[in-house]
């Protein structure tokens, strides 16, 4: 007798990856012995290795998982329904640290050899500083492959954000939407690289040793290209295909503190029961909105070099950690439990995204955004005058958002409220339930 563990939205060599947010899995009996047993129940539950993922078991998405489940199994192979997703705080760093595993019960105790044993990946999205060497690695080497030197994938990119683009992507109400669409394509790029790499953030508001580092995303050294180590995947970084290097002013260090909002500051720019989205991310030039502290700040800290300037700031890869950042801020604010969080992360609400006809094409929750959706100068006046990059690349984990992706589709990224999960998670904000 064996057990079956099967989820619907797995790799193309049968992989499986979660985050916090429950994923549905069908549990089936296979092989059963002759003669039948008249009931069988298991015991579903995570085996980790040493500082590896676990995971938590419910069934319903929105209970709160428990480190184990009980199930009375149909003899005839009919499938049970179970939600399995990473216990919140217990992230994996490889593929394979943490089994979902069965075993039988009889009279209240386990009993007989393991039934299923499967192994899966909590991905997550965590913060630069607590990478491992092998995460590191992992993650610089698939962004070296992207960026071919100036010639591979990473090219369209770097064409999404170019200046032509501003009014599309900064000072509106895209600003938070369109750059979570934009890090999703980025980081959907690299797991078609190496399926175990997830986007790190930079948590600008705290000393960075680790990450500001030769051996990780470089060192500025004012007009002087950044210092990368001899092993680096980084060090043959190119923008176009010729020059070698990335220019980064050394205004940021490893001991500094970006002096911007920090992160508490930030989560209070919009709170109480009246929060809203339009006073968080406050679009218009106004010192109150998170696009402009830290967001902005957070760019023109570094004395010059490319990620000061909006034209330049994506050839550079510190770039898409800092954006990480930015994004997860968002992330955080609209999880916080204050009662107000249903409102912000709720797609259809009225008082938290704008449903303008007057406003920007591309502002509007219900609007396409570019380039995805392929639409340019010559079909919208206000876009920019090409699409690179094509449609959103798909993902194994969900059909989420599609290729054309809306505005609407990159606010409950967890689909913890009815929206499509986007199948990415910060390391600090939870599924919520």
């Amino acid at each position: 007798m064996r057990v079956e563990i099967q989820f619907s939205n797995t790799t193309e060599d049968g992989r499986t990856f979660l985050t916090w947010r429950p994923a549905e899995a069908n549990i089936r009996l296979l092989d059963l012995p002759v003669p039948a047993p008249t009931s069988v129940r298991i015991e579903l539950r995570s085996r980790s290795a040493q500082d590896g993922g676990a995971l938590v078991f419910s069934n319903a998405q929105n209970v709160a998982g428990q480190d184990s489940i009980n199930l009375d199994m149909p003899l005839d192979g009919s499938p049970v329904v179970v939600w399995i997703a990473g216990k919140f705080q217990s992230a994996s760093r490889d593929f394979g640290d943490v089994f979902a595993e069965a075993q039988e019960i009889e009279n209240g105790q386990l009993t007989g050899p393991t039934l299923a044993s499967l192994p899966i990946m909590v991905r997550v999205r965590k913060n630069a500083e607590s990478l491992i060497l092998r995460e590191r690695n992992r993650f610089l080497s698939a962004m070296a492959v992207l960026n071919g030197q100036g010639r591979g994938r990473w090219t369209d990119l770097r064409d999404m954000h170019l200046g032509e683009a501003y009014e599309q992507i900064h000072s509106n109400y895209s600003f938070l939407p369109w750059h979570r669409a934009y890090l999703l394509n980025l980081e959907r790029e690299l797991q078609a690289i190496d399926p175990e790499v997830a986007l790190p953030y930079w948590k600008f508001d705290e000393p960075a040793p680790k990450l500001i580092q030769p051996s990780f995303i470089g060192r500025g050294r004012l007009s002087l290209p950044v210092d990368f180590s001899a092993t680096n995947p980084l060090r043959n970084w190119s923008v176009d295909g010729g020059s070698v290097g990335v220019l980064r002013g050394n205004g940021v260090g490893p001991t500094n503190v970006i002096p911007v909002r920090n992160e508490l500051q930030s989560l209070r720019i919009s709170e109480g029961p009246n929060a809203n989205f339009e006073d968080f991310c406050h679009f218009r030039p106004n010192p109150a909105g998170l696009e402009n502290d830290p967001h902005n700040g957070a760019h023109g800290w570094n004395q010059g070099g490319w990620i000061s300037n909006p034209a330049t700031s994506q050839r550079d890869p510190l770039f898409y950690l800092l954006h990480a950042n930015v994004d997860r801020l968002w992330a955080k604010w609209q999880w916080l439990p204050d009662g107000t969080v249903g409102t912000r992360s709720d797609p259809n609400s009225p008082v938290s995204y704008a449903d303008d006809p007057a406003l920007l094409n591309g502002q509007n929750r219900n609007d396409t955004m570019w380039p995805w959706d392929g639409l340019d100068r010559d079909s919208i006046p206000t876009r920019p005058p090409n699409a690179p990059g094509g449609g959103m690349l798909d993902s194994p984990m969900t059909t989420a958002p599609g290729a054309r992706p809306r505005v609407r589709d990159m606010i409950d990224y967890l689909g913890a409220n009815g929206g499509g999960y986007l199948g990415f998670a910060y390391d600090d904000v939870p599924f919520e339930v």
